[in-house]
């Protein structure tokens, strides 16, 4: 075994029915029995790849779907190579996809390794968003977004949620993660409280708000911390105050938004107000 190969498993208490395989510099040829569906993401490498009798080149940006029941396995390794492999119970595949419009046992178009830069910026989502102990909210809209991308692939294909008669439900939508900025808020509670599945839900709430639900209540944290620091309030302090788990959090997600650090952005309204 190659000393740099690594495999590790991700699970989430928010995200019941659904686990992550995870490999890095990996050259040890697998073969997998499963009785859940599953997408395979290639991030880098190439290896051969068999299933359903047909034998295929796993790439980078590289996808595979396979449902409930079956074996696929990798023939060989040509080039080191780092994946994903997200897992999802029947139940909840069937769950979701009765949400999208598809009645009946899923099953996809085809067997083969194809691309789709959403689907794949969805898993890659999802997998940061579980490692660096994200909010349920963001977590499950990650998900939300995995079971659309590999739904569509069905031979049922889903409804595309239209979005004209939901603005009062995403008025409500934002209302509410305003108002609880500081609670852990799901998508269950978000889609019984406006009436919308869990897949209308995103999916309108991205398109008129312009960012999903998650990040959304993120930005609404931020500008709450904003407003503590600007007076004062340590860091540590305001991190709790405003529902991030701790300073660390807090740092990542205000640097990415306001392109400084909690404790620059601090300083810099303390210098504002010395020489105002």
């Amino acid at each position: 075994m190659d000393p740099l190969e690594r495999i590790t498993w991700l699970r989430s208490n928010a995200l019941p029915g659904a686990e992550i395989l995870c490999g890095e510099h990996n050259t040890t040829p697998m073969s997998i029995f499963h009785e859940r569906y599953e997408v395979v993401a290639g991030l880098k490498g190439l290896a051969g790849w068999h299933y359903r009798g047909r034998i295929g080149i796993v790439h980078a940006c590289s996808l595979g779907l396979m449902e409930p029941g079956e074996l696929h396995t990798t023939t060989c390794v040509y080039e080191p190579a780092d994946f994903f492999n997200l897992f999802i119970s029947p139940e909840l595949f069937q769950q979701t996809a009765e949400e999208q419009g598809i009645h009946g046992q899923v099953h996809f178009q085809f067997p083969k390794i194809f691309t789709d830069p959403m689907l794949l910026h969805a898993i890659r989502g999802l997998v940061n968003a579980i490692r660096v102990f994200e909010t349920p909210l963001e977590q499950q809209s990650w998900l939300a977004l995995c079971l659309q991308g590999m739904q569509a692939y069905s031979e049922r294909v889903p409804l595309v949620p239209s979005g004209r008669n939901d603005g009062s439900a995403i008025k409500v939508a934002k209302a509410h993660l305003q108002e609880r900025y500081q609670d852990p808020v799901d998508l269950e509670q978000l889609s019984a409280l406006t009436g919308l599945s869990r897949f209308s839900l995103v999916h309108s709430f991205s398109r008129q708000v312009g960012m999903p639900p998650h990040a959304f209540q993120t930005h609404v944290r931020i500008e709450k911390a904003r407003a503590l620091l600007e007076v004062g309030i340590p860091p540590a302090m305001v991190a709790a105050d405003v529902g991030f788990f701790d300073q660390s959090h807090l740092n990542r997600h205000f640097k990415r938004i306001m392109q400084v650090t909690p404790g620059q952005y601090a300083r810099a309204s303390c210098r504002t107000k010395i020489f105002s």
